[in-house]
């Protein structure tokens, strides 16, 4: 039986950025284009940064024995 993922703890372990960037999209819903404009970057450069964080993020349940 899979233990528990504390997906608040998984969120609280990112890095500022990338949490200001979860948070943003995944909590607030905001478009790709404002969180880059925020952050004075590019959408591609915030896309790459959720790519990441979803890669992280699905690691991490798999370890706790999710199948995704």
């Amino acid at each position: 039986r899979p233990s528990y993922l504390n997906i608040p703890e998984f969120i609280r372990s990112l890095p500022k950025r990338r949490r200001y960037i979860f948070m943003s999209r995944y909590y607030m819903a905001r478009p790709i284009g404002e969180i880059a404009g925020l952050l004075g970057c590019s959408e591609s450069t915030v896309n790459k940064e959720i790519a990441a964080i979803k890669r992280d993020l699905k690691e991490a349940l798999e370890k706790e024995g999710y199948s995704l």
